[in-house]
């Protein structure tokens, strides 16, 4: 069967997440002057259960509002700093390496969505800031439809916006648990973006194809 579609994982995967992260911490700590060494391992412990559904806006003061006391600081500057922050994580927002011409080159003959586990706040500004939202037809984040990857129902949602089926559509992203194992879960082809060669480990999904750059995709595709 033809592959129509091509779906990618945005954060390390087309931007550069890890440099975005580090760059806005440090911004952010000029900005009010924190220490990153405090706050960085502060905000980094705490956030992982404030992501999920609802108001994001109320999820992501309330994450400072924890994490700038662990750090020693102020909880009263929660909803100024959340604001600074969300500024600089979509200013620092830049494509890795490649990635623009492989879009300009797979969008020629392919539909192309993002599927994020990031939030709908953010993650469409991001694409935007990085210059690679008009090569997408689609892009469905987990405040979209309530669930993250690898739930089936964000990848069947991005499918049916798309208008092809998973045997049509290929996912290319850097998590085996989250990108890979949804892929899988639905019938689509996973291909796995690793980069820095990581090794899959017993029990974690296998993808159909691993690539090191995304230059590699037009070598692949049928």
């Amino acid at each position: 069967m033809p592959i129509k579609a091509i779906l990618f994982d945005l954060d390390d995967t087309l931007i550069d997440d890890n440099a975005s992260y580090a760059s806005s911490l440090e911004r952010l700590c000029d900005d009010f002057g924190f220490d990153p060494a405090k706050l960085g391992p502060a905000y980094n412990a705490l956030s992982p259960p404030y992501w999920g559904s609802g108001d994001l806006a109320a999820q992501r003061e309330a994450l400072w509002r924890e994490a700038l006391p662990a750090a020693g600081y102020d909880a009263s500057l929660a909803a100024d700093v959340r604001d600074r922050y969300l500024h600089h994580r979509i200013e620092t927002s830049a494509p890795l390496d490649g990635a623009e011409a492989v879009l300009s080159d797979l969008r020629a003959t392919h539909r192309l969505g993002v599927i994020t586990n990031g939030g709908g706040d953010i993650q469409p500004a991001r694409l935007r800031h990085a210059g690679l939202a008009h090569y997408f037809d689609v892009l469905v984040t987990s405040s979209d439809v309530d669930v993250g990857k690898p739930d089936r129902r964000i990848f069947e949602h991005a499918l049916q916006r798309l208008g092809v089926s998973a045997r049509e559509a290929w996912m290319v992203g850097d998590h085996l648990a989250s990108d890979i194992a949804g892929a899988l879960g639905v019938g689509a082809t996973g291909v796995w973006f690793n980069p820095r060669a990581q090794q899959r480990q017993a029990g974690q999904p296998k993808a159909h194809h691993v690539i090191a750059s995304l230059a590699e995709l037009r070598g692949l595709l049928p």
